[in-house]
Parts: C-alpha cells; sequence; structure tokens
C-alpha cells in the first residue's frame, strides 16, 4: 500500500486486509398496506432463531419486538397502534436485513 505523507510516498508491506461477510438480505413484504386492522408479513426465507423483528414509528421508537423462529410468515395486529407510517425491521445479529414501511389507518 502506498501511503501519502509530508514527506512523499511510503510504501507498507505485508498489510492484512479483511472484509466483514455480508449478511444475506430478507425480502418482505406487508399485505394489506396500509392496514386497518392487521397485515400478513410474508419474508422470502424462513427466520432463524438469530432474526429479530421490530416494529418502529418515525422517530424511531420500538412498538413491538418480535422473534418468529421458523416463520415465513406473521400476523401484525394493528392494537396499540397509533394512525402513521411505521418500519418493520428485520434484523440478524445486530444488522438490518430487511425492512418494509406499513401505513396504519
Amino acid at each position: 500500500i502506498w501511503v501519502a505523507t509530508s514527506t512523499g510516498l511510503t510504501v507498507i508491506r505485508n498489510v492484512n486486509i479483511s472484509v466483514p461477510e455480508l449478511t444475506a438480505q430478507v425480502q418482505l413484504r406487508a399485505f394489506p398496506n396500509p392496514l386497518t386492522t392487521h397485515s400478513r408479513l410474508l419474508f422470502s426465507e424462513t427466520l432463524s432463531s438469530a432474526h429479530r423483528i421490530e416494529v418502529l414509528d418515525v422517530y424511531g421508537r420500538v412498538h413491538r419486538s418480535l422473534q418468529a423462529t421458523g416463520a415465513r410468515e406473521l400476523v401484525l395486529d394493528r392494537e396499540g397502534l397509533a394512525s402513521g407510517l411505521y418500519l418493520v425491521r428485520v434484523s440478524e445479529q445486530g444488522r438490518n436485513v430487511g425492512s418494509v414501511r406499513v401505513v396504519v389507518e
């Protein structure tokens, strides 16, 4: 690697470079959307115990936190959710791997 310094270029040899492993993305759909009573959430793959599902409002506040191990589908009830825009986020080991916007009427 060549590094520019105030005195010129310096060569750095034997540099170890690592790239973090990318987590697979989960495709997520919600219908009906907008929802009035409930919405079905469909996942492109079966969720493992490492996956976490959160429902967040536009301010980033978490309204629901779920774990749906072995699920490819989940029902989101409106109960306790005020009208507005929400983000349903799927994460794995702290990384966002999928999301969908849901409008609650």
